[in-house]
């Protein structure tokens, strides 16, 4: 009897180990979901990620002691809880991964030459300047921005003091940039976030009965863009020292309209402080610029702002019809719906307006010529649409801008980078191709640099017998690999 009791209780420390090592015992009900850790998973995890107990209170707004009482506030922390227990690939492997997700991943394939996103990872940042190093180029043109300041491992005082420490040192508008990959500035992922959270302030009330909900739960303002110093974290410390720093800022999800104009007060505030250094011209040399964009309004002052101080301002025109579209009439009502991608009214104002995607799919492009909602096939806001040479270019030469490297890339003229897609059809016949088949034009090849990375299965021999910079082999290997479920 007494063997059987132990063999039960021997069981039970082993799924509580594997339960609270990978997964949970527990749920305490908050306005996010939080994880309740047992003493051995988190002593366990702890050997993995040393700084879990600091990571743990700086995450989880609003509890007391949380890593004393073994509390993670899942939604922010869930992601390095998860990667503190997989094997990560090294910043070789990582680079290898770059290469092999290329034209599966929506950028070969679809005629994309240059990104610009956020890096989240020393491996991944390493990663990419190796493939620089060691072969002398990427897949594709790459600039980035940082963000590390947010990352749960991050000690807070570092936070604090992560760009007012190191400085700002990306590009000009006068530099000359790395032909592979170049540093933006300083992100802010998740300030104003996210879609159906836009920072509206005052811009639109919400619905009767809704107004404390809205403006206080559902809005995301974070305080320090706010001047709300006392109940700023050491994040948002963290990105007002780096504007005081001179900092470029990108990458803040710019959602909603107040959040450019509070944006702006913290921004003139700096200056007021140092009026010799931060000029007006200065700050429009910097192009400060934003993320989505899906409710960006088209409010006087805050056009005449974003025209002041050369903000671009980037919109996701789709993400907005497939998100916000169901949001505003729970929440607003239909005067919400003015503020929905407003990308026509913008440009024609003088604001520099860009696609989010920056460079992505003919889809996309077509998205901003019809703005039919890609499930129900609605039309919203027929007056914003743009003709499909300006959907074009704001894919193309706006986002190389936004990248300060409108001298080398965005388009093809003589001195710049050689990189552009072949199609199969004439973009800009609209009978051979109306607005609502812009994105079935089928790439036929991509070329980055003057060399062939990639083409098309359907493309004429022609083009397949040309020599591509990783060969023909990789790319055919690398599909297969795909197509089996295999890793390549």
């Amino acid at each position: 009897m007494n063997k059987q009791i132990n063999k039960i209780i021997a069981r039970s420390i082993v799924l509580v180990v594997v339960t609270m090592v990978f997964g949970t015992v527990g749920q305490v009900s908050a306005a996010h979901r939080v994880d309740m850790v047992n003493t051995v998973g988190w002593e366990r995890t702890k050997e993995k990620w040393p700084t879990l107990e600091m990571a743990a209170d700086k995450m989880s707004y609003g509890m007391q002691n949380a890593a004393a009482r073994g509390l993670l506030k899942a939604s922010p922390i869930t992601n390095e809880l998860t990667l503190s227990w997989i094997d990560q690939p090294n910043p070789y492997q990582f680079g290898e991964g770059v290469k092999s997700t290329a034209f599966t991943s929506g950028i070969w394939n679809t005629g994309t030459t240059q990104i610009s996103t956020r890096l989240d990872t020393p491996k991944q940042t390493t990663g990419y300047y190796d493939l620089a190093r060691y072969e002398g180029r990427l897949p594709y043109r790459f600039s980035w921005n940082m963000w590390q300041h947010a990352l749960p491992s991050i000690d807070p005082e570092v936070a604090k003091a992560l760009y007012a420490t190191i400085g700002y040192m990306g590009v000009g508008p006068e530099s000359v940039i790395d032909p592979w990959i170049w540093f933006l500035g300083a992100g802010s992922e998740g300030d104003g976030d996210s879609v159906t959270r836009a920072c509206l302030g005052p811009d639109i009330p919400a619905l009767p009965g809704k107004e404390d909900f809205v403006k206080n739960e559902l809005e995301q303002c974070p305080a320090w863009i706010k001047g709300d110093y006392e109940n700023m974290e050491a994040s948002g410390e963290g990105m007002l020292n780096a504007l005081i720093g001179g900092w470029r800022f990108v990458g803040m999800h710019g959602i909603g309209s107040h959040l450019i104009r509070l944006f702006v007060e913290r921004m003139e505030e700096v200056m007021a402080k140092n009026p010799d250094y931060m000029t007006v011209e200065r700050m429009r040399e910097l192009r400060h610029g934003f993320s989505h964009g899906t409710m960006l309004g088209k409010v006087p002052d805050m056009v005449d702002l974003a025209i002041k101080y050369n903000l671009y301002l980037p919109i996701d025109v789709e993400r907005s019809l497939t998100d916000e579209t169901e949001a505003i009439p729970e929440f607003y009502g239909p005067e919400g719906f003015e503020f929905l991608s407003p990308v026509k009214s913008l440009i024609d104002a003088g604001v520099k307006v860009l696609s989010d995607t920056g460079g992505g799919s003919l889809h996309d492009v077509e998205v901003f010529v019809t703005r039919i909602h890609p499930q129900t096939g609605e039309v919203f806001n027929p007056e914003e649409r743009v003709d499909r040479v300006t959907s074009f270019k704001l894919h193309s030469i706006r986002p190389a801008e936004f990248a300060f490297a409108e001298k080398v890339t965005g388009s093809l003229e003589v001195g710049k980078y050689a990189d552009f897609m072949v199609i199969d059809k004439d973009f800009l016949d609209p009978v051979e191709v109306p607005d609502t088949e812009i994105g079935e034009i089928d790439v036929f090849m991509t070329v980055i640099g003057g060399a062939t990375v990639w083409t098309n299965e359907t493309a004429p021999n022609i083009f397949k017998q040309l020599p591509h910079v990783y060969g023909r082999e990789f790319e055919l290997h690398r599909k297969a690999s795909y197509q089996l479920g295999s890793t390549p």
